[in-house]
């Protein structure tokens, strides 16, 4: 099993959990690491050389998940990785399990809640057509002799 997320109220890779998620260690680069430590909300930390951050804290485009190959022929083929790897200014944003304002995720791409009114309208819809057609379904006239 992989080394459990350092960032607060993450579960990912502790157990009792069978999931096991992709992590990354801090970087070597001491710009780089100072970014991550000012990203993650967590006080007084230091990262010990174990110390380790899971996927779900980075935006898609941060994680690199193929590489493009030129064949003999000319062509380019992408080739997805085994091991996926973070590109090289990547910096954790994503918090799902904390105050929203210490996340960069962004509320647009969340998934769209319709409003309850228009709900009950759609389900009176759906209702009403249903029944139309159960009465046109019932209502057959055999013969007209």
């Amino acid at each position: 099993m992989s080394s459990a997320c350092c960032v607060p109220d993450c579960k990912s890779n502790y157990p009792p959990t069978t999931e096991n998620i992709r992590v990354y260690l801090f970087p070597n680069e001491a710009d780089l690491k100072d970014q991550w430590l000012r990203k993650i909300p967590r006080k007084d930390f230091t990262p010990t050389a174990r110390s380790v951050v899971c996927v779900k804290h980075f935006k898609n485009d941060d994680v690199i998940k193929g590489d493009i190959l030129t064949l003999p022929d000319g062509c380019e083929e992408v080739r997805a990785r085994k091991r996926f790897k973070l590109k090289s200014k990547a910096i954790p944003c994503i918090f799902p399990n904390l105050l929203s304002y210490l996340s960069d995720l962004n509320m647009n791409s969340l998934p769209f809640r319709k409003d309850p009114e228009m709900h009950c309208e759609s389900e009176l819809q759906r209702s009403n057509k249903k029944k139309i057609v159960e009465f046109l379904n019932a209502d057959v006239i055999p013969c007209f002799d």
